[in-house]
């Protein structure tokens, strides 16, 4: 058996050390719908890049099919994340990227989100902006994306609409 540490006075050290308070996390599914992207401004080039949107949140990493050769793709695509508030990481990273036929794929454009902003704040469908991945390289793309979250509780198929 172990005896408690006690201080000169009698007092446990025990009751002194700093704990986590016991966090309730709600589950949830967070669903998001990839509608488009328009007026991607990049390098000049003779065709239009062949683009596919990936999303990471909390160490998952989903993305749409590729939408070939437009400067204004459509997806129309939902991808969900099991979420469990409070997150581990507040981050949500979407980024655009282009399939190349060969060799490795080409990140083209990043915008990062908030999870706390997703949740906390009631709105519509919005345009987020990308800004080009690397601004050094040549291949910069800037544009915007038109995306719609859905909070749903786990417990019952309720959804609110978000960011």
């Amino acid at each position: 058996t172990t005896t408690p540490v006690s201080s000169s006075d009698g007092t446990s050290l025990d009751s002194l050390i700093l704990r986590a308070p016991s966090l309730k996390r709600r589950s949830y599914s967070l669903r998001l719908r990839v509608w488009a992207a328009q007026d991607l401004v990049g390098p000049s080039s003779r065709s239009s890049p062949s683009t596919f949107v990936v999303v990471k949140l909390n160490g998952t990493m989903l993305q749409t099919d590729v939408e070939r050769e437009s400067m204004n793709p459509t997806w129309n695509q939902e991808l969900t994340f099991a979420l469990l508030v409070p997150c581990l990481s507040d981050n949500v990273d979407v980024q655009l990227w282009h399939e190349r036929r060969t060799g490795a794929d080409q990140l083209l454009a990043t915008a990062q989100l908030s999870i706390t902003s997703i949740i906390t704040h009631d709105f519509g469908p919005v345009w987020v902006n990308l800004y080009g991945a690397v601004p050094s390289t040549v291949d910069v793309v800037r544009g915007d994306l038109l995306l719609l979250f859905f909070l749903c509780s786990t417990k019952n198929t309720t959804c609110q609409t978000y960011v």
